[in-house]
């Protein structure tokens, strides 16, 4: 069965939404926005993990704890029920030096808008710490 395209405009809502989580510290807005059996892949080249774990394993990587969170898409491009996510992440907790995230995130929705697969592409230059007070 062919599943029908989604427009663009709920996908980019979608993704608004789960930048938004970051800012706000909401996981449970987060995780509301993915189907429950996900497949990530972070970084793209480990095996898939499946499932809400899989995702909390790949944002405890990230210091969000604490910190002020400024979540900013650079670019959003959809073909289909898929999207590419260019974004940033930049995570400033109280005393420490500014971590930005560069992210490159394929991302593929189900027709209830859940996002189904992650596939995070990272490489070194994907991560860059600031002196402290740099935002």
């Amino acid at each position: 069965m062919k599943l029908e395209p989604i427009g663009p405009d709920a996908l980019l809502a979608q993704f608004h939404k789960f930048l938004q989580s970051w800012e706000q510290h909401d996981l449970v807005a987060r995780h509301a926005l993915f189907d429950a059996r996900v497949s990530v892949e972070d970084p793209v080249g480990e095996p898939p993990r499946r499932g809400v774990e899989a995702l909390e394993a790949s944002w405890s990587a990230l210091p969000e704890h604490n910190a002020t969170v400024r979540a900013t898409l650079v670019r959003f491009v959809v073909g289909g029920n898929e999207a590419l996510a260019h974004y940033r992440l930049l995570f400033t907790p109280p005393g420490s030096a500014a971590v930005t995230y560069d992210r490159y995130d394929l991302l593929e929705f189900g027709q209830d808008l859940l996002i189904r697969r992650v596939r995070a592409f990272a490489d070194a230059g994907t991560v860059l710490v600031h002196h402290r007070g740099v935002d």
